[in-house]
């Protein structure tokens, strides 16, 4: 199931049109279509991580198998 779809169950789980989820979350209507039909496959983490918050759920509800990646920002001092 693609993440698009699972916040769509989630959404309509919790009776929250688009546009709400847009305001609380902070992520345009665009945006939000855009995910939720599946044309972007990848979305941004922070973009995610705004529309849990504002579902009240966790990035684990979107995905059963979800990858935590951690970046380290690696400097070299001279």
């Amino acid at each position: 199931m693609s993440i698009g779809t699972k916040i769509s169950e989630i959404r309509k789980s919790k009776k929250m049109k688009i546009e709400t989820l847009s305001q609380k979350s902070g992520v345009p209507i665009s945006t939000l279509k855009k995910i939720l039909s599946g044309a972007t496959k990848d979305p941004q983490i922070d973009t995610i991580k705004a529309i849990a918050r504002a579902l009240e759920c966790t990035l684990e509800d979107f995905d059963d198998n979800v990858s935590i990646f951690i970046f380290f920002d690696l400097r070299i001092s001279d």
